[in-house]
């Protein structure tokens, strides 16, 4: 049987390191709940995603934290981490472009 491993990830970004031949950020997606007491509060998860070969050049250019993205790729991992593998990514208009 085949097995579907496929994410799709909505957030902003909240810290990038170029490495050697990938390039590592961590996209932050919260969301509102309710608690026991019946108030409102954020849940935020921070989520490690990975890039290789041609998609680095987007990133490259176009990451800066606080950007919103939106990431589809795949999960990956060894020794207990997992990091989110992208396939494709779609940047949200940063302040600076907007007018």
């Amino acid at each position: 049987m085949n097995m579907l491993n496929s994410v799709i990830l909505e957030g902003n970004i909240k810290s990038y390191t170029k490495n050697d031949g990938f390039i590592d950020f961590v996209v932050a997606s919260s969301r509102y709940s309710v608690n026991e007491n019946n108030e409102r509060i954020e849940v935020i998860t921070d989520v490690p995603c990975r890039v290789y070969g041609e998609m680095q050049k987007p990133v490259e250019r176009f990451a800066e934290i606080g950007r919103g993205v939106r990431v589809v790729g795949r999960l990956a991992g060894s020794d207990g981490s997992i990091v989110l593998v992208c396939e494709h990514i779609e940047y949200k208009l940063s302040k600076k472009t907007k007018k």
